[in-house]
């Protein structure tokens, strides 16, 4: 299962969350979030789904398949009595699961600084080019820092980066070719403004750059990015629509192909939160939907996910 887009609107569910509650507090404070997603499309082979855990070949791409998924999330803060300084514990449960902790200040004019540990846990196949028999997955974690600076100097810019290890806990493939093993290091750093074009409109536009260094190097890759953020924000509700677009180029050849990889990838979304729904105090809905599409120069590798959404935040 692709789950970027989904990972994206949840984790600006939580933004927009914060951002639309009434002020913080000090001492502890939170959110709990349930909902549910529904996707459809073929995923890459690289995902460890159910329905096509036997391939006859690698050079065909995935059957069409679609789900419906319940996931839960949650946010636990403290803030200092100084009212600059918040430490807080995000957990977020899906197929995947995702886990980050860390501490916020603010430094007035100058902007804000957040710094966390991060720590995400997918499936993977153990041998994703196994032909003819059951395809087996395992556990791939990764875990590190991330770093996010924004309203810097007191102006719109902004920038955020992260670093990672990754290491997949049974590797058959990794063992069997060493091009393609999977442990190693993963970094992105993005950089944005944030232009007010008046009290209800926002456009951030952003360029990304990703390395993936792993010990495989027809795994490693360089991605650069760029997205475009449209938010519109109206007493209680607030919408945000997101475009973008990467290219993807990686190291050497793949060694089961005869050439190297390379990737272009697109992604649109958009969700809308609302505030004290019905006047329930202390409460936010959210919708969202997305689409995905990855065409690689290697068909066994593209994908495309349309994805839609909705939950409840409860505010504390």
């Amino acid at each position: 299962m692709d789950t970027k887009v989904v990972w994206a609107a949840l984790s600006l569910s939580f933004m927009i969350s914060a951002q639309v509650a009434m002020a913080e507090e000090v001492g502890f404070g939170g959110d709990l979030l349930l909902g549910g997603v529904w996707e459809r499309g073929k995923p890459s082979q690289l995902d460890a789904e159910e329905g096509d855990r036997a391939i006859s070949n690698i050079n065909t791409r995935s059957d069409s398949e679609s789900d419906l998924n319940l996931y839960a999330g949650g946010e636990l803060r403290y803030t200092f009595a100084n009212e600059n300084t918040t430490m807080f514990l995000s957990d977020l449960r899906h197929n995947d699961y995702a886990l980050s902790t860390g501490v916020q200040h603010s430094i007035g004019e100058l902007g804000t600084i957040t710094a966390a540990f991060v720590y995400e846990a997918r499936e993977v196949w153990k041998d994703t080019y196994r032909v003819g028999a059951p395809r087996s997955d395992t556990d791939e974690v990764s875990y590190g820092m991330a770093f996010d600076y924004s309203n810097v100097l007191g102006t719109g810019f902004f920038i955020a980066s992260d670093i990672a290890m990754v290491e997949v806990d049974d590797d058959l493939i990794g063992k069997r070719e060493k091009a393609l093993q999977r442990d190693g290091f993963k970094g992105n750093i993005g950089a944005g403004y944030e232009v007010f074009l008046n009290e209800h409109i926002t456009v951030v536009p952003s360029l990304t750059y990703t390395r993936e260094d792993l010990d495989g190097k027809a795994n490693s890759s360089n991605e650069y990015g760029m997205v475009l953020d449209v938010i519109w924000s109206f007493d209680d509700l607030i919408v945000e629509a997101s475009a973008g677009f990467s290219t993807t180029n990686y190291f050497v050849s793949h060694p089961l192909y005869g050439r190297k990889r390379d990737a272009t990838t697109f992604e649109v979304s958009a969700l809308v939160s609302y505030y004290e729904p019905l006047g329930i105090p202390q409460t936010s809905i959210y919708s969202f939907a997305g689409y995905s599409k990855v065409n690689e120069n290697i068909d066994f590798f593209d994908s495309d996910k349309i994805v839609a959404g909705a939950g409840i935040v409860y505010h504390f």
